[in-house]
C-alpha cells in the first residue's frame, strides 16, 4: 500500500510538472521549460533554430478583440507542434506573439522547406477568418552546429528576426546572410521608390504600423496631386536608423533611438512639413517645395539634433529622397 501511495504522488508530482512546463493556450513548452529542451537537443545535433514573431497582434487584439488574437496564437502554435512530432524537433513559446523551434537540419534546403511549410499553413488559414487576416509570421534563423552553445545562436537568430522586422516584414532571413552580404555597409535596404508608389495606391496597402500611417498617405496623395497641377516640387524622404549586424539592441534601446529621432525631425522640419514612422526602424517625411540642394541642411540638422539626444553609436541614420511628381 505504501509503495503504491508513493507511486501516485510521483505520478503526480510528474503531471504537475508538465502541466506547469506548458503553456495552456499553444500547448508548446513555455519558456524556460522550452529552451532547456533546445538546448539540450542542440548539444547532440546540427540544425536551425529560429526566432519566430507574429507580427500585427496587437492590432488583431484592439480591433476585433483578443479571442481573435487567442485564435491566431493557438494557431502557429498547432502549426510548430505539428512539425514537433518528430522527437528530434522542439518549440516553445517565448511569451507573447514569439515562438523559438529548433529543426535538426543541417542544411538551409530542409530548414526553409518547413518554415515555408508553417508560413503557408498560417497564410491558408488566416484567409478563411476575416478578424485574423492581418495577421503575419516574421522569422530570424540561424544555422547552428552540434554542441553549439544556444545563447550565442539564440541571440543570433533574434538579430536575424530584428533585421526582418526592419526590411522584410512578413518573411524569414539567416544570420549568415547577414555576414555574407556585408550588411554594415549597405545602402538603404527599402526602395524608396516602391515605396513612394505604394503610397500612391495606398488603398491597398498593409504594411503600416499604425493607424498614423494612413493619415500620412492621405495627405501624401493630396500634396501630390496638388504638385501635378501646380508644379510644386515636393520631396519624399526616407530616414532609415541602421545597427550593425554583430551588435544586438534591444527593444528598449531601439525605442529610445526611435524616440529621440522622432523628437529631432518634429523639431526641425517646418509646420507645412509631414512625418510618420513607417517601419519598426524607419521614418517618412514629406518637405513640401524646399530648395533641393537644402535638403541635405535639413537632414544634418535633424541628424545632428539626433546625436545631441542620443548618445548612442550604434545605431546609424541614413536618408534617401525622391521627387514625388516623378514616382509613376
Amino acid at each position: 500500500m505504501a509503495d503504491k501511495f508513493i507511486s501516485e504522488v510521483m505520478k503526480t508530482m510528474s503531471s504537475q510538472e508538465k502541466a506547469d512546463s506548458v503553456d495552456y493556450l499553444t500547448g508548446l513548452y513555455m519558456r524556460s521549460r522550452g529552451q532547456q529542451v533546445i538546448a539540450a537537443l542542440m548539444q547532440d545535433n546540427d540544425g536551425c533554430l529560429a526566432f519566430i514573431d507574429m507580427d500585427n497582434l496587437k492590432k488583431v487584439n484592439d480591433v476585433h478583440g483578443h479571442k481573435a488574437g487567442d485564435r491566431a496564437l493557438k494557431l502557429i502554435g498547432n502549426l510548430l507542434a505539428k512539425e514537433t512530432e518528430n522527437e528530434t524537433f522542439a518549440a516553445c513559446r517565448l511569451g507573447g506573439d514569439e515562438f523559438l523551434i529548433f529543426m535538426p537540419y543541417s542544411d538551409r534546403a530542409s530548414v526553409e522547406s518547413v518554415i515555408k511549410r508553417i508560413f503557408e499553413g498560417f497564410e491558408s488559414a488566416r484567409e478563411a477568418d476575416c478578424e485574423i487576416k492581418e495577421a503575419a509570421l516574421s522569422a530570424g534563423l540561424c544555422m547552428a552546429t552540434k554542441g553549439a552553445m544556444f545563447e550565442s545562436d539564440y541571440t543570433k537568430a533574434d538579430k536575424a528576426l530584428y533585421y526582418v522586422k526592419q526590411n522584410c516584414k512578413g518573411s524569414y532571413f539567416f544570420y549568415e546572410q547577414l555576414l555574407a552580404d556585408n550588411k554594415e555597409n549597405t545602402n538603404l535596404s527599402v526602395d524608396l521608390r516602391n515605396v513612394a508608389k505604394l503610397l500612391k495606391e495606398s488603398g491597398s496597402y498593409t504594411g503600416a504600423l499604425d493607424l498614423n500611417y494612413r493619415e500620412f498617405a492621405r495627405i501624401y496623395e493630396f500634396v501630390n496631386n496638388v504638385g501635378d497641377r501646380h508644379k510644386h516640387n515636393c520631396y519624399l524622404v526616407m530616414v532609415t536608423m541602421n545597427t550593425l549586424p554583430e551588435q544586438l539592441a534591444d527593444i528598449e534601446e531601439i525605442e529610445k533611438a526611435l524616440d529621440c529621432m522622432e523628437q529631432s525631425i518634429r523639431s526641425k522640419i517646418r509646420k507645412v512639413d509631414v512625418c510618420t514612422r513607417y517601419s519598426s526602424m524607419q521614418y517618412l517625411i514629406i518637405l513640401f517645395e524646399p530648395q533641393e540642394n537644402q535638403i541635405p541642411n535639413v537632414m544634418e540638422r535633424i541628424f545632428m539634433h539626433y546625436y545631441e539626444l542620443c548618445d548612442r553609436e550604434d545605431f546609424k541614420p541614413q536618408y534617401e529622397y525622391i521627387k514625388m511628381t516623378e514616382v509613376k
